[in-house]
């Protein structure tokens, strides 16, 4: 089984307890967002999985999930609009949106490299956005570089949780 293959399988058989396990680890994430983020007229969140997202921000949120099973759990209790995809090969025109957030999802790639690659593809000038991985997963520096080759500047935000915050910008 593929690693992509491997993540579908394993968030679409929790998807209807995620909330309940993991929603006060992403919310410690979500209040670093009012001082980057502003109402906005379409935020991506990349990898946002049942919208919880959503509970804070009062603009409009496109998820995109590769778990059918997360994006359906969410979608009974929140409003957004949802589409079921990996990462490495988004279903949208270039340079659709201005701000992106993507919450411990890219490090889940098979390929993170080409899964930046697409977030920069989609991404308008003067993207703002917010991303974070998993610091036992993660090598920052290259991450760091990584963006930086795309065009994409970064910041890392201070966070004392088990991630690496990081704004990002055009």
């Amino acid at each position: 089984m593929s690693k992509k293959e491997t993540v579908r399988s394993y968030y679409n058989q929790y998807a209807a307890n995620y909330d309940r396990f993991y929603a006060a680890l992403q919310q410690e994430k979500f209040s670093h967002f009012y001082e980057i983020l502003s109402p906005h007229p379409l935020a991506i969140d990349l990898g946002g999985g049942s919208g919880l997202l959503s509970d804070w921000i009062d603009w409009p949120l496109l998820n995109i999930d590769i778990s059918v099973e997360m994006l359906r759990s969410g979608l009974r209790t929140r409003e957004f609009q949802a589409i079921a995809a990996d990462l490495e090969h988004l279903p949208l025109r270039c340079t659709t949106t201005s701000q992106i957030i993507s919450l411990t999802a890219l490090q889940n790639t098979e390929n993170l490299k080409r899964a930046l690659h697409e977030l920069a593809r989609i991404s308008s000038i003067k993207m703002t956005g917010i991303i974070s991985f998993l610091k036992k997963r993660t090598d920052l520096q290259v991450v760091i570089q990584q963006l930086h080759t795309l065009g994409i500047q970064t910041r890392e935000i201070p966070f004392s949780g088990e991630d690496y915050l990081l704004s990002i910008h055009y």
